[in-house]
């Protein structure tokens, strides 16, 4: 049975390996700033133009499994799917790769570093992460 929280700790140390900048969001960003909030998915924010590395270091994890490409709030938010599946016990995690535009420039810039488990976690502000998720919508 795939765990969620080691999935993204194997993504947050390649990422950091690489130095890709990311925004960690979503239920997983509650948890890394102390509150609770159930999830089945991991919620990254990045740049467009790291989309293919992020995708390149996903495969590498396992994510092999590409979801069509979403759009919402009349094109402000676009996100690239990306699951792993475990053979095991047929379980699904979906890592949502949410791109920055102008639109949602605001979450980017206000992204801010936390440890988490011995590792340096980006992550959105746990009190604008409601507010992202809202515009979201």
């Amino acid at each position: 049975m795939l765990d969620i929280t080691d999935e993204l700790k194997g993504l947050v140390n390649e990422l950091n390996l690489h130095e890709i900048e990311y925004a960690l969001c979503g239920g997983l960003a509650m948890g890394v700033h102390g509150s609770t909030r159930a999830t089945v998915d991991i919620n990254l924010l990045i740049l467009p133009e790291s989309l293919d590395d992020v995708i390149e270091i996903a495969k590498g994890q396992g994510y092999s499994l590409r979801g069509k490409e979403m759009t919402f709030a009349h094109g402000a938010i676009e996100i690239r799917r990306i699951s792993k599946i475990d053979p095991a016990s047929g379980d699904l995690i979906p890592l949502d790769l949410i791109l920055v535009s102008p639109e949602i420039r605001h979450a980017w810039n206000t992204r801010q570093e936390a440890t988490w488990g011995g590792r340096k976690v980006n992550r959105r502000d746990a009190r604008r992460t409601y507010q992202f998720e809202e515009a979201s919508m």
